[in-house]
């Protein structure tokens, strides 16, 4: 195989996933969960699309302008400013399941409408929606795949840092095809790198949420590579 023979992951199933198109927009439905009274977990269904370029930069005119009425500084509420464009770009993305309407106007209605947990589940879905829409996810160099994979041995991450993020995504999924091809691996997992039988719970682990803290790639790759 020639090094640098593109590799490619099988992408989801978008039927499978509920995928509606609507004026040539992909929507995805995605569950919103929060807590009720009584400490069980209430979910309702909403749509997610990505935001178009002109959507972003109006988020970021409507974040400023939000910080503005509120008098928060630039400098010492930079962590605020942050959350707030996140919310401001979820107004856009978050979409009525049946009008496919917005689901809110504004950054108020919004922030009234989820608790901060909510919008951070959400925050870290639209990331991955908009990585999947990416027409290069899923796909990577052969040569660079094993660039990382070397230089992570050395305990050099530069090669990593260095990707945008649909690319960190794929080359941490290569990479665990290549381990479970592994002769090392557990006898229960195939060559093909899926399970013919469940490991034990404790072997197990769930996806958490990205937060809405940031909306800086780097700081949303960081987060991957210590969840990888």
């Amino acid at each position: 195989m020639a090094d640098d023979e593109i590799l490619s992951l099988p992408l989801p199933d978008f039927a499978k996933l509920g995928v509606v198109e609507s004026n040539d927009q992909l929507y995805l439905p995605v569950e919103v969960r929060r807590r009720t009274k009584t400490g069980g977990v209430e979910a309702d269904e909403v749509l997610l699309c990505e935001p178009t370029n002109r959507q972003r930069f109006q988020a970021r005119v409507d974040a400023r302008a939000y910080c503005k009425a509120r008098q928060l500084d630039a400098d010492l509420d930079k962590d605020h400013f942050e959350n707030i464009e996140n919310v401001a770009l979820l107004t856009y993305a978050l979409r009525d399941k049946k009008t496919q309407g917005q689901l809110e106007p504004n950054v108020d209605s919004l922030l009234d409408r989820y608790h901060d947990s909510t919008l951070a589940e959400l925050w870290g879905k639209l990331n991955k929606w908009c990585e999947m829409l990416d027409p290069r996810f899923g796909e990577l160099s052969k040569e660079r795949l094993w660039q990382v994979i070397e230089g992570m041995a050395r305990g050099n991450l530069l090669p990593l840092v260095g990707m945008p993020t649909y690319a960190q995504s794929t080359c941490f999924s290569l990479m665990a095809v290549e381990a479970c091809s592994s002769p090392n691996a557990p006898s229960w997992i195939t060559s093909s790198g899926t399970s013919s039988a469940e490991p034990s719970t404790e072997s197990s682990s769930s996806e958490s949420s990205a937060p809405a803290s940031s909306t800086s790639s780097s700081k949303a790759s960081k987060r991957r590579r210590k969840k990888a």
